[in-house]
């Protein structure tokens, strides 16, 4: 453990002595899955504490940098940050949440965090996965390392403090949906008390063909994707811009006058143009939070295909062999995009 090189304002280990007066003793405690946990007790005399930085106010807390990971060609950009023998041992979810980590500590300018808080809620699951399928295969005996250590929740926060070289306060939190509340309250708590500077949060989740399987069997269903989303949200703006042709069909001349405006307050398809536009917006707020950007605003490109029907149906509008080529090439660019 490299006692014989203490960190600065660490604990100096007794080692192979008896009758001593103990003034820390550590404590661990490892459970397989995740459990895991240390803890240092010391006389009240004697706590080595680090040194406390002037206190601050919530109005003094700021978010300096931002990355979020959601694609597993983006993965391959680990190789920047840290050697490709290393980053080939790694599981897809760690090597994610290394590579978020690393480069929003080179946006901040931070080369070493004071504190680092992660959050998962089913751990490292790819890796876990891959160990029972050894354990039930091949039993016992000769199973292979990094299966195991990189199969706990706490693997994230420890990895991330190896390579960044951070020897503050480390914690992961597992709390299902209020994972990430946890961690922000966390993080607040040791700013204000001005334990630290900055602190690093990562959460990080993945899943699996088998795990979805399982979700599937004890009746839990999966979120929407974003194909379904995005055919919804354009059929709705398609059929928005039906009813709006429809309602300025039954209007008089275009003018800025009251008879006109007034006009607007009593169609009622107008109104319906309306409710339709407020759910395709709400549908798309959801869809641009839980979607990359680059996935989701070319969907709406299929505005114009289902756009392209309604003229066809409700407007009897002849169209060219041209235009359905066209039509043909944006479904074909969506599929390419969303796959």
């Amino acid at each position: 453990l490299n006692f014989s090189c203490p960190m600065p304002e660490g604990i100096s280990p007794t080692l192979h002595k008896e009758n001593q007066d103990l003034q820390n003793v550590i404590c661990n405690s490892f459970g397989f899955g995740g459990n895991d946990s240390s803890l240092i007790f010391s006389q009240k005399n004697n706590i080595t504490t680090s040194k406390i930085i002037n206190k601050i106010t919530e109005d003094d807390i700021l978010t300096i940098a931002r990355h979020e990971i959601t694609t597993e060609d983006e993965l391959k950009e680990i190789v920047q940050y840290i050697k490709p023998l290393e980053a080939r041992r790694m599981g897809k979810s760690l090597k994610g949440a290394m590579l978020c980590s690393l480069k929003v500590l080179k946006e901040a300018k931070i080369t070493t965090p004071d504190a680092i808080i992660a959050g998962t809620d089913l751990g490292l699951w790819e890796n876990t996965e891959n160990l029972l399928e050894q354990i039930n295969s091949e039993g016992e005996v000769m199973l292979k390392p990094t299966y195991f250590m990189q199969s706990t929740h706490n693997t994230i926060a420890s990895t991330i403090a190896i390579h960044t070289k951070c020897h503050g306060y480390n914690n992961t939190y597992s709390n299902g949906k209020k994972t990430f509340d946890c961690m922000l309250k966390d993080a607040k708590r040791k700013l204000l008390k001005g334990e630290c500077k900055n602190v690093l949060l990562c959460l990080a989740e993945e899943t699996t063909t088998l795990y979805r399987n399982f979700e599937k069997r004890i009746g839990k269903t999966e979120s929407p994707s974003i194909h379904c989303l995005a055919l919804l949200q354009s059929i709705l703006l398609s059929l928005a811009q039906v009813f709006l042709k429809l309602a300025m069909m039954k209007m008089p001349k275009f003018a800025f006058t009251k008879t006109f405006l007034y006009g607007f307050l009593v169609n009622w398809q107008f109104a319906i143009c309306g409710a339709l536009f407020t759910l395709a917006g709400v549908l798309w707020i959801y869809i641009i939070k839980h979607f990359p950007f680059s996935v989701a605003y070319p969907m709406v490109s299929l505005t114009y295909v289902f756009g392209m029907i309604a003229a066809m149906l409700f407007f009897n509008e002849n169209i060219s062999i041209i235009k359905w080529i066209g039509v043909t090439l944006i479904v074909l660019g969506c599929l390419l995009i969303a796959k």
